[in-house]
């Protein structure tokens, strides 16, 4: 068995890498992490609409109960809600069946702990070493030694009141056209904006595991800038599939990423003397222009490896309270430990509200660099990287593009046997050039390799 964790929680495509019986003993496993820890016997469980959404929650809270643990079953929410609940009413771990903005055949389970948080890595560890052959003793319980299942569908109102309070009286009188990508918001976050006074223009707002994702939501935003611009709203929100992330659409139909959306809070901030340790956390995908804001107003852009989790860290460690991805997945931590589109469409609404200014106008607060990013599939990602020859042509080429205040990044994927380069530049025509070069060496030493653009 092979490393299961990503950079969020075990992913694949549900009935051929997430089996029932996979499923089924990954709940065994946790159940077990559980006892072992001796914490209160007891996980809150939420999943996306995805059509293999109940076969797979119905698995994995046997396997749950089988080791006499209670599963507390919230049915669709979105993960934030289920982060939240963990938090504030006392669950030792929350549990999330998503592929988040994955195809509809994709599933996926995250896994938060009783902070509300990403579990850290020593504790996926654990669970990947309980799912080892006899990594764990299977124990025989009857009667009333078995676990058993509540329905919680009900408890989502107390996210909803959370969100209310923080933009009560805040943001009333917008008009905003919000994209659910028929996933896990397709009530709440329409429901969460309606209370709050906003005019609310529903799409995709029906929980289809048939559709979640499909030419909608935070991946495809192209039918949210049409309605926005035809309907003349103040801003568009696309969330994804388990509504973890938010890209926005300005008055003029523009995408606003999540770049954008730390440079307008964190100048905001910056310029209010606000901002604890004149720090924001991104990623090292985050693009140059946001780091340059940020600067010039005495900032810090602070760099964490891809992934919400890794952002969290790096605010704890670094006493940061704003930080996220150019995805859309942005952490507020005064409000919440992940992140959380919903709440992230809401603190932009009322940074709109309380600098009177359009959506265009604080997304023009960051000069974007121009950004490439090119794929090459190779057959051993690591030994071509620790090649000695391209690693001192890479390192040429790093030097070559900081000359121009460029930016030059490689990394191995994740999951599969592929190189990233990414390429920043003040001009796209040489942020391309230096990219196309980077992917080259790579193509000669693996003449099989297949390039891909983001």
């Amino acid at each position: 068995m092979g490393k299961l964790f990503g950079t969020d929680g075990i992913r694949g495509v549900a009935g051929r890498d997430l089996t029932a019986e996979f499923t089924f003993r990954l709940g065994e496993a946790v159940g077990h992490l559980i006892r072992e820890n001796q914490w209160d016997k007891r996980l809150i469980i939420g999943r996306d609409s995805r059509i293999s959404g109940p076969m797979l929650e119905a698995a994995f809270s046997a396997g749950v109960m089988s080791v006499g643990c209670d599963v507390h079953v919230l049915g669709v929410v979105p993960t934030p809600v289920v982060a939240f609940l963990t938090r504030h009413l006392g669950f030792p771990i929350g549990c999330v069946l998503s592929a988040s903005h994955n195809p509809i055949e994709d599933n996926g389970i995250k896994f938060f702990n009783a902070e509300g948080m990403k579990v850290p890595d020593e504790i996926e560890e654990r669970i990947e070493a309980l799912l080892k052959p006899n990594g764990y003793k299977v124990v025989e319980l009857v009667g009333g030694q078995v676990g058993t299942s509540f329905a919680w569908g009900n408890r989502v109102d107390e996210y909803v009141r959370h969100l209310t309070d923080i933009g009560q009286d805040r943001i009333s009188g917008l008009t905003m056209v919000v994209d659910a990508a028929f996933g896990a918001g397709a009530t709440v976050a329409p429901s969460v904006f309606t209370l709050l006074g906003v005019n609310v223009i529903p799409m995709n707002s029906i929980a289809d595991g048939s559709r979640i994702n499909v030419e909608c939501g935070a991946t495809d935003t192209r039918a949210l800038q049409d309605r926005v611009v035809e309907l003349k709203a103040d801003l568009g929100v696309a969330l994804d599939g388990d509504a973890d992330r938010a890209i926005l659409v300005d008055e003029n139909g523009d995408v606003v990423d999540g770049d954008q959306m730390l440079a307008m809070w964190g100048s905001h901030l910056l310029e209010s003397g606000k901002l604890p340790n004149k720090t924001i956390v991104g990623t090292v995908l985050s693009n140059k222009g946001l780091e340059v804001a940020l600067e010039k107003l005495g900032g810090t852009l602070v760099r964490a490896p891809v992934g919400d989790k890794h952002v969290l860290r790096h605010m704890l460690d670094g006493g940061a309270v704003i930080g996220g991805e150019q995805s859309g997945h942005l952490i507020f931590l005064e409000h919440h430990t992940t992140g959380d589109g919903i709440l992230t469409a809401l603190m932009v609404a009322m940074l709109m509200r309380e600098t009177n200014k359009l959506l265009s106008q604080l997304g023009a607060r960051m000069t974007r660099y121009p950004q490439i990013q090119l794929n090459i599939t190779v057959n051993d990602k690591q030994a071509a990287l620790d090649d000695k020859k391209v690693k001192s042509e890479i390192d040429a080429l790093s030097l070559e593009i900081d000359k121009i205040k460029g930016r030059l990044l490689v990394r191995p994927s994740g999951t599969e046997s592929v190189i990233r380069v990414m390429t920043e530049a003040p001009v796209e025509s040489e942020a391309r050039r230096m990219a196309e070069e980077a992917i080259n060496l790579f193509r000669r030493y693996s003449e099989t390799g297949k390039v891909t653009e983001l």
